[in-house]
């Protein structure tokens, strides 16, 4: 799907537009970026041998930092942006985004290295409509950079950092929902994945299964204990009541109403935290019912069914997210609720 770009003869109009205009175009793109930079970067050049001898390994071509093609950033080009303090899911992102929208010159959201061998022009700018000297016979090097899944390999290696402070984009998604649709919108364009790309697809599914729904559970457990705590807690204000009901004969109150407005506060107080309890229930119930629609692991064989593959796992993250966002803001009101009824009722016992 690719090769179709191997030839093209860009005009100086569609080859203006960097990267930072293209991010100030999605909502919320805006860049975050560090206000000063490190004195005296020692030996940048071990970066650039670092990110050029990887990327070679790898079977990518067009390993000249500076060098690009096919409109995509190079696996080079990507490890470079992390040495120079670029964080691994904002570099991801910035891969899946000009995936989408071509130019033939991108701004680097961060300050580039500089050393007397590789002076960056213009300033901090990488160009993606060059000739490639180190082309292969491999499948990763077809015609230049293939696609996308090169500057994805460079955003995961991890380079020699020249003092610099991590750089982060603002982002509304997390990175891995960003590659799923960047690889949904891959499949729509062309009607299949390179096998490079079905590789990356293995990996992504590998992680979602291996480390984001894991800590997602982890969360959930950690939040099971807090409200076992808060029970607890509670368990303590009712002792605290009791013993202050025993003194209650000195007040104006009969013990009647005290007892009746008592009741009231502690029937209130267990709706609150039984809300708590109920949403609870009702998430974990949710990813029961969800079990069976819960994607494969394995990426299908025949490419008839990636797509649909990728939209069910898109689809279920979607409702994921949506269901435990719901969840979360029903807990915290509850506890928040559950407080304020503790006060009131100690405040009833003592007044």
């Amino acid at each position: 799907m690719f090769s179709d770009f191997a030839d093209w003869e860009m005009t100086p109009s569609t080859c203006r537009m960097s990267l930072l205009a293209l991010l100030a175009a999605s909502v919320h793109g805006q860049i975050l970026r560090t206000t000063t930079n490190p004195p005296d970067i020692p030996e940048p050049q071990r970066s650039v041998t670092f990110c050029e001898e990887s990327c070679k390994k790898e079977g990518f071509c067009c390993n000249a930092h500076l060098v690009g093609s096919n409109q995509l950033i190079s696996c080079s080009q990507a490890c470079f942006m992390r040495a120079s303090g670029l964080a691994a899911p904002s570099c991801s992102k910035l891969c899946s985004q000009l995936a989408s929208a071509r130019s033939c010159i991108v701004t680097s959201p961060v300050d580039l290295l500089k050393g007397p061998d590789f002076p960056v022009f213009p300033a901090n700018s990488f160009g993606l409509c060059g000739r490639c000297a180190d082309l292969t016979d491999s499948p990763k090097c077809a015609h230049g950079v293939p696609g996308p899944e090169a500057c994805l390999a460079g955003c995961e290696l991890s380079p020699p950092t020249m003092h610099h402070q991590e750089v982060k984009l603002n982002e509304t998604t997390s990175p891995v929902q960003d590659l799923v649709e960047l690889l949904a919108a891959l499949v729509k364009q062309s009607g299949s994945l390179t096998t490079s790309q079905k590789s990356m697809v293995s990996r992504l599914n590998t992680k979602l299964t291996g480390e984001s729904l894991p800590a997602v559970e982890a969360a959930q457990q950690k939040d099971q204990a807090l409200v076992n705590y808060h029970a607890s807690v509670v368990a303590g204000c009712d002792t605290s009541m009791s013993q202050h009901f025993l003194a209650l004969g000195s007040m104006a109150r009969s013990i009647a109403t005290l007892k009746t407005e008592h009741e009231q506060c502690e029937t209130d107080r267990a709706s609150f935290l039984a809300e708590r309890h109920t949403a609870s229930s009702e998430f974990t119930a949710w990813l029961d019912a969800e079990a069976a629609m819960t994607p494969s692991n394995a990426v299908p064989q025949d490419e008839s069914e990636v797509e649909a593959w990728v939209a069910k796992a898109l689809s279920f993250y979607k409702r994921f997210n949506a269901t435990y966002t719901e969840f979360k803001v029903t807990e915290r009101n509850a506890v928040v609720e559950a407080k304020i009824e503790v006060t009131n009722c100690t405040g009833e016992l003592t007044g």
